[in-house]
């Protein structure tokens, strides 16, 4: 009997000790894991951020773009008013061809 208690006292921390290992191996799994996974979301957060610069790099350019093209519009509708009162002064002459200014010659 004593020596049966002495084999699954032995086994018993047989299975203690692989118990004990397989969780220190787990832990430092676990650890590798979470390493890994963190340094993919710093890479994500940094490329996240790198993104977010660029986009607000392309809305300023748009912002500039779309002030450009009001100025412009303004500017050609004056060119245009000034075509129209310059056509005005214009005095007829014989043999005109009909051909305006804002038509091109």
């Amino acid at each position: 009997m004593e020596q049966n208690e002495q084999e699954n006292r032995r086994r018993a921390q047989t299975f203690a000790k692989q118990a004990a290992k397989i969780d220190r191996e787990n832990k430092e799994l676990a650890m590798e894991i979470a390493q890994q996974v963190e340094a993919r979301v710093s890479a994500m957060e940094a490329l996240a951020g790198n993104h977010t610069e660029a986009l607000h790099g392309h809305e300023g350019r748009i912002v500039l773009l779309e002030e450009e093209s009001s100025r412009t519009h303004f500017i050609s509708r004056d060119v245009d008013s000034i075509l129209i009162e310059l056509e005005k002064d214009i005095p007829p002459q014989e043999g005109n061809s009909g051909v305006t200014l804002r038509e091109g010659t």
